[in-house]
């Protein structure tokens, strides 16, 4: 009766486990075919209001790290003083979103990370969210380590500028390599929190606050999530 029992449960695990299998490979397959169409309407030219943005990523020691900006703290914004992507609205100027992304990227990382539009289209992770406003794209874009850049040279690069660049470069004022692993479980336990405490690549401790947009259009986005998750494993 034991060993029936036993070869039951053995049979069943066996067919919950090909299940579950088929479960998650049908999962990813949807994840790929919303993948390139989202690159495919990353071509075309924006009809209403839009959002785009790049997440640079860099894995060192199993653990992933996200590059990102400091807004500019001249005037009263609500963005001032706070940390985000590399990215902004869409311009309607006949640019496709895909343009707006990579021109974005280029001038608020003070023309340091140039991507081409092929090389975004075919290794960088896009996620799209149609909100009834606007359209925003982002793309998760994994660096190596000829492309990295530590946050300490990133910085004085910008510091050395001073105001011999126009006002478009002026955006970001500080950058920080922090641990996407330990900020993201943060955030999605604090939502409405908005200054939190990271660890930057070198380990130091950084208290900052993060563009609230930012938290909600990617941060707390499960798709955005799961390619961290990928990219760690």
């Amino acid at each position: 009766m034991k060993k029936t029992i036993k070869f039951i449960l053995i049979l069943s695990f066996l067919f919950n486990s090909n299940l579950f299998g088929s479960f998650i490979k049908a999962e990813e397959h949807v994840e790929r075919q919303n993948e390139y169409s989202h690159k495919k309407l990353l071509n075309q030219i924006p009809s209403r209001k839009g959002t785009v943005g790049v997440i640079l990523v860099y894995k060192k020691d199993d653990r992933l790290y996200a590059l990102l900006g400091k807004e500019n703290n001249e005037g009263n914004s609500e963005k001032s003083g706070r940390y985000s992507d590399f990215g902004g609205s869409v311009s309607h100027d006949g640019t496709t979103f895909l343009e707006n992304m990579l021109r974005e990227l280029e001038e608020e990382s003070i023309q340091t990370y140039k991507i081409s539009q092929e090389d975004l289209l075919k290794n960088a992770f896009v996620f799209h969210t149609e909100k009834k406003d606007r359209d925003i794209f982002y793309a998760v874009y994994l660096i190596n380590n000829s492309q990295y850049m530590p946050a300490s040279i990133l910085n004085h690069k910008r510091s050395s500028l001073g105001d011999k660049i126009s006002q478009e470069y002026k955006e970001k004022e500080e950058f920080l390599w922090i641990d996407i692993n330990l900020l993201l479980p943060a955030v999605k336990k604090h939502p409405q929190r908005e200054t939190f405490a990271v660890k930057d690549i070198e380990g130091q401790t950084h208290l900052i606050k993060l563009r609230k947009y930012f938290i909600d259009d990617c941060l707390l986005q499960s798709v955005f999530e799961n390619i961290i998750i990928s990219y760690t494993h």
